[in-house]
C-alpha cells in the first residue's frame, strides 16, 4: 500500500516542533520507502528515533522505544489511523494517550510546548 500523506499533519508537525514539540514515526512500511516518502514531503527532518519495518505489535514497538528515550509513557501520545493499534499502544504503555490522526488534526493548534522557532530541542533528541 502506498504511503499517503495528510497535509493537515505534515503542517501539525512542522507546528510542534516549533513549539519545542518532538515527533517519531512507528511504522510497517519498508525503511527505505517510508524515509523516501517522509524526505519528499520535508517530515524526515523532524523525526526522531524512527522505527520503520515494525513487525508484530506497534504497542510493543512504542514500548520499546519509550524505555530507550526514557521517556514515561504520560509524556507521550500516540497517533494512529488504525483503532487496533491504538488499543494494542495503549495496553502495554499505561498511562499513553492515543488519537486517530483526525482527532489529532481538530485539536491542533494547541497548547502544547513553549516557542522554539529555531527547533533547537529536536538535535538534542537526535539519537
Amino acid at each position: 500500500e502506498a504511503l499517503r500523506p495528510r497535509r493537515d499533519l505534515v503542517e501539525a508537525i512542522a507546528a510542534l516542533a516549533d513549539r519545542g514539540v518532538v515527533s517519531s514515526v512507528c511504522s510497517r512500511a519498508p525503511r527505505f520507502e517510508a524515509e523516501a516518502a517522509l524526505t519528499a514531503i520535508g517530515l524526515s527532518d523532524l523525526l526522531v528515533f524512527p522505527e520503520y519495518d515494525v513487525l508484530g505489535s506497534k504497542g510493543a514497538a512504542v514500548a520499546a522505544l519509550l524505555e530507550d528515550v526514557s521517556l514515561a509513557p504520560r509524556h507521550a501520545l500516540f497517533v494512529d489511523d488504525e483503532a487496533a493499534n491504538r488499543a494494542d499502544a495503549l495496553g502495554r504503555n499505561p498511562g499513553l494517550a492515543a488519537l486517530d490522526p483526525d482527532a489529532l488534526a481538530k485539536l491542533l493548534p494547541g497548547p502544547w510546548g513553549a516557542t522554539d522557532a529555531g527547533r533547537e530541542r529536536l538535535p538534542r533528541h537526535r539519537g
